[in-house]
């Protein structure tokens, strides 16, 4: 894919990313909750070019082109629409997905 793609990022996300940076700075320090977030950001930079690249979320397979991406204990997923991204959930991986599933859809 030579062109890049869009990314949108829900208003759920938004949400997520206040609550990772507010347990970051309580259980660490305002330095580790800013390298998180700027971790997360860019690590979605790549699915501009590369949508596929990211392994399938299989829980939400038949609900979509779903696909996730690791950084250490998050997972970003987002939504390959065929011509934009969109970053639903940045959650953490040990979390039970059953509950996003319903919201999701």
């Amino acid at each position: 894919m030579d062109d890049e793609l869009d990314i949108g990022w829900s208003n759920r996300v938004g949400k997520d990313l206040l609550a990772i940076k507010a347990y970051m700075v309580e259980n660490g320090s305002e330095a580790i909750a800013e390298k998180v977030i700027v971790r997360i950001f860019s690590a979605v930079e790549p699915a501009r070019t590369q949508p596929e690249r990211f392994p399938y979320e299989p829980r939400f397979k038949k609900y979509g082109n779903f696909r996730y991406i690791k950084v250490w204990s998050y997972k970003i997923i987002y939504e390959f629409t065929g011509n934009q991204i969109i970053v639903h959930r940045v959650i953490h991986s040990k979390r039970d997905l059953q509950k996003l599933i319903k919201r999701l859809r």
